[in-house]
């Protein structure tokens, strides 16, 4: 089950680049397509563009420089288990007489890991971190392995609605079928 969440969050990663090329793409299109239709419709459309600019951009990425602290409710007792023994390792307080920066930023990066995936009870995430780190995790439990499936089932959510996206469906589409894509899109909005 971690092979399977392994290669759905480096699938997941590796859409989200390709979604950003994508968007840039759609985005340049339909500025584009812009200049074909009459300029009343302009605004409107330079409108959608922004909001769907905005409406994509959405980053999950803001929450990694929080503080070393995660949220005490309904942490399960495993999960709590396994971010103790990171935390034991690379905590703040811990490697702060660490001289090698490089070395110093990674645990920073695995401490902030840690953080997000106790905080979003991302078994894949806290385990991921543990192995890195070379923390044994002997005893899997039933709780872990149902993590790890609900990890499984959140990153394949996130793929399907990645691909389910204007940018992707016009970008993995042949010329014709992106012009339709293109006219159903201003149409929409």
């Amino acid at each position: 089950m971690f092979l399977k969440a392994k290669y759905l969050s480096a699938e997941l990663e590796e859409h989200n680049y390709l979604f950003e090329q994508y968007k840039k793409d759609f985005s340049e299109e339909l500025s584009l397509h812009m200049k074909q239709i009459d300029k009343d419709v302009k605004s409107k459309i330079e409108n959608c563009t922004k909001n769907l600019l905005k409406d994509l951009s959405s980053d999950s990425s803001s929450d990694r420089d929080k503080i070393c602290e995660i949220s005490k409710n309904n942490i399960h007792p495993d999960l709590k288990k396994i971010y103790r023994k990171i935390m034991l390792k690379i905590h703040p307080d811990k490697t702060s007489s660490i001289e090698d920066e490089d070395l110093k930023n990674k645990y920073s990066k695995l401490c902030s890991a840690a953080i997000n995936a106790a905080n979003e009870s991302n078994w894949y995430m806290i385990t991921d971190v543990a192995i890195e780190l070379g923390i044994e995790i002997s005893d899997i439990s039933e709780s872990h392995i149902s993590g790890l499936t609900k990890s499984c089932t959140e990153y394949e959510k996130e793929i399907k609605g990645i691909k389910n996206t204007y940018p992707w469906v016009w970008a993995n589409s042949n010329l014709e079928r992106r012009k339709e894509i293109m006219t159903s899109y201003v149409e929409k909005v």
